[in-house]
């Protein structure tokens, strides 16, 4: 009946958008909206701890540019999965505080889309295989990454963005890795040093075994 109603319809507003009926969200997904509308709606999701795979899959439409779940705590591995093949335009993705996979954070990162910015704070979840797989996927093009609270990166994890880096990442937040120590970085590796000197902020804070030791190795390459 909107659809009917106003069909030059350019912007939407679905305060709470998960509270809504999913039977009436159906609806809302046929309106011929465009992608302003779209984004708008989609920006709507972002922090609502009432979101599930099965809402998140009914909103979402190829062509999304920014995908931002950030404490969307109910969704799971499925639905990011289920939500890849639709992200093939996609720039910038927040997962931060999901339960995400490693598995799960690969088949996203599989499409052929050219990310800018990833955000993955507190997936703690997330280990070394998710950060070596970010070298081989979308490295080259990250000009934001936060690893911030993932507790299950460790050194190794760290030196393999550092080293598959480039010169496009210019914002990387490694704070709050326990398991972080002097070891990330090798003194000398021209790649780990191209990653460095490329960036504008480098956040260190509460990695609590990196000693003045690594720092200086760091800092004075």
């Amino acid at each position: 009946m909107v659809a009917r109603e106003v069909p030059a319809l350019a912007s939407l507003c679905l305060a709470s958008v998960a509270r809504h009926p999913t039977r009436a969200l159906g609806r809302v997904r046929a309106l011929p909206v465009d992608r302003r509308c779209f984004e708008q709606l989609m920006a709507a999701l972002k922090g609502d701890t009432h979101v599930t795979d099965e809402l998140l899959l009914l909103l979402l439409r190829p062509g999304v540019a920014e995908f931002d779940l950030a404490g969307c705590v109910q969704v799971t591995d499925a639905g990011l999965r289920a939500a890849a093949a639709r992200l093939t335009s996609v720039e910038i993705i927040d997962l931060s505080e999901l339960g995400v996979s490693d598995e799960a954070l690969s088949a996203m990162l599989g499409v052929p889309a050219r990310l800018t910015a990833l955000r993955l704070r507190r997936c703690r979840r997330l280990g070394d295989g998710a950060a070596r797989m970010l070298g081989r996927r979308c490295l080259s093009t990250l000009v934001e990454l936060s690893l911030a609270m993932c507790k299950q990166v460790t050194s190794a994890g760290v030196a393999a963005v550092l080293e598959h880096g480039g010169r496009e990442l210019r914002h990387l937040d490694l704070s709050g890795l326990p398991k972080l120590a002097d070891d990330c970085y090798t003194p000398g590796s021209s790649a780990c040093d191209a990653t460095l000197g490329a960036l504008h902020t480098l956040r260190l804070a509460q990695c609590r075994l990196l000693t003045d030791v690594g720092l200086a190795a760091i800092f004075s390459r």
